[in-house]
């Protein structure tokens, strides 16, 4: 299989996977409906400059992918398919980035290419996090095109690669903000630890040009942020010019983890190829060896992000897709020269998972109910009796054509390494819409809501836009406390109130019109009496 055979199954997979979670879940509240209903907001105010959330401005993120998802709303339409398309497509930038970074890395050696991208395609959180409607993904690719302009300023000494490197700094800061710095920066303040075999002509001229870089991004931001900052108030100025910066790195006032989180999480981020054989031997048979200047620039790469956001307080799983790229570009380079033929339990062992899952899946419907009849038990819980034993046969003889079908070369052994993951995801979106999609989808509960728009609307507890896109409102929500709901009923008799509570024991006393479950508790529309 050719290189770029390689990247175009790299492809494929990817949309499979995107494309299946797309279509088989709902928009996850809160995250995805956030990103939407700033989006919206953004279309219905026609500010572009200021972003809002239920009226107010809003500035934990900056605008682009907002912009993004608008300029496909202006082309196609408002739609939810269309919206979820975007982030998907940029992450799907990111792996065609990965390629060309590795053909800029190691030139001559075509085959890296491919491998590279079927790796990050086939990085389990890789394409389960870049098909959702995050901001990890298209950070990504801004990550690769401004090191593939750091690569080009070294490789070949064209000062472009710096401009290069400079636009997609700006575009990764109006992305997801300055943290785009600190998966950029690094490899070039650090060239002279990864520059052995082929040294810049003059450090001198190498950090001049990283300085223009650097300030070509800045420029790229502040042309957003200093406009921003002057329409959106005092307190909106100093969230985006400093108060997001400090707040996350300091001490975060959201998802707060130990130092020790990404280092411990790594392994699964990585997954399946941290438990790949083939790379483990190649990485003992290149710890022998000496690296290639190549190898340095990711290993820095890697070990200078891991260490930066390791000191960022507010740490969560997503936040190191960015770096996936990395990792891609290693696991290539070591496949690349990884002992052939293949061994064959190279394809067994990533085989056990998909098949232990397909016949969990095929087992565990009938045998729950049939053991709870037997000993006369309660029931077993509704998911274990919803899951489809068709889905796990499917699963388990797909995985076990890949791994026959795809063991006779490297190339083809690797994208079936990468189709086994992607097969698992989409069994395991589908499976999990089956079981659990009802509790997240807040598509009945946004339209009863949006049917009394203009008589008042207001949810009890706290609000993250999960009903504005859905609901396509265009007025704000109010926010009250349990004890006003009656109050504010009697205020608005033909208002609508949203509340959550956890057991029947809480249930609200007010008039239920809608009552779903939610998460782990259910989700209430009331009216007044």
């Amino acid at each position: 299989m050719r290189s770029a055979g390689m990247v175009l199954v790299a492809a494929l997979l990817f949309a499979a996977s995107a494309g299946v979670g797309i279509a088989a879940r709902p928009l996850m509240p809160v995250d995805e409906t956030r990103v939407l209903s700033v989006a919206w907001e953004m279309r219905v105010r026609r500010d572009y400059l200021v972003p809002h959330l239920n009226g107010l401005p809003y500035s934990h993120k900056p605008p682009a992918l907002y912009w993004a998802i608008d300029a496909v709303w202006a082309l196609a339409g408002v739609g939810e398919t269309a919206a979820r398309l975007v982030p998907p497509l940029l992450a799907l930038a990111a792996i065609v980035g990965t390629a060309v970074l590795a053909s800029l890395l190691w030139p001559g050696r075509d085959d890296l290419a491919g491998y590279a991208a079927l790796a990050l395609a086939g990085t389990a959180s890789f394409a389960l996090f870049g098909g959702v409607v995050l901001f990890d993904g298209p950070l990504a690719a801004c990550v690769t095109l401004g090191l593939a302009g750091v690569v080009l300023a070294w490789r070949r000494e064209d000062r472009r690669g710096w401009v290069l490197f400079g636009a997609a700094l700006g575009l990764g800061i109006l992305v997801k903000g300055p943290v785009a710095l600190l998966h950029l920066l690094p490899v070039p303040v650090l060239a002279p630890v990864w520059q052995h075999e082929r040294r810049a002509p003059s450090w001198t001229a190498w950090y001049v040009g990283a300085a223009a870089g650097t300030a070509i991004g800045a420029a790229i931001a502040l042309a957003w942020a200093l406009p921003a900052a002057a329409a959106g108030g005092e307190d909106y100025a100093r969230a985006i010019l400093w108060g997001q910066t400090a707040g996350r790195m300091v001490a975060s006032f959201a998802h707060r983890q130990p130092g020790w989180f990404y280092v411990v999480l790594l392994p699964v981020l990585l997954f399946p190829w941290s438990l790949w054989p083939p790379v483990w031997r190649a990485a003992r048979a290149e710890a022998r060896q000496a690296p290639d200047d190549g190898q340095r620039m990711v290993l820095v790469w890697i070990a200078a992000v891991v260490v930066l956001m390791s000191l960022v307080s507010g740490k969560q799983p997503h936040y190191l897709v960015p770096l996936l790229p990395a990792f891609g570009l290693l696991v290539a380079r070591l496949l690349d020269t990884a002992p052939a033929p293949l061994r064959a339990v190279d394809l067994l062992l990533p085989a056990l998972l998909p098949v232990a899952v397909g016949m969990g899946l095929v087992l565990v419907p009938g045998s729950a109910v049939q053991a709870a009849q037997r000993m006369g038990a309660p029931p077993p819980p509704e998911w274990a009796a919803a899951l489809d034993p068709a889905a796990g046969a499917a699963l388990v003889v797909g995985t076990i054509a890949l791994a026959v079908g795809t063991a006779h070369a490297r190339a083809t052994a690797v994208a079936g390494v990468a189709a086994m993951t992607v097969l698992v995801l989409c069994v395991a979106h589908v499976e999990w819409s089956r079981v659990a999609a009802d509790r997240y989808d807040l598509r009945p509960v946004a339209t009863a809501l949006a049917a009394r728009e203009h008589d008042g609307l207001a949810v009890v507890g706290g609000y993250n836009g999960e009903f504005g896109f859905l609901g396509r409102l265009t007025t704000p929500v109010a926010v009250i406390g349990p004890d006003e709901v009656e109050p504010w009923l009697a205020a608005h008799p033909r208002g609508r109130v949203v509340v959550r509570y956890h057991d029947a024991s809480a249930a609200p006393a007010a008039s239920m019109l809608v009552d779903r479950p939610y998460r782990g508790g259910r989700l209430a529309v009331l009216g007044a009496p």
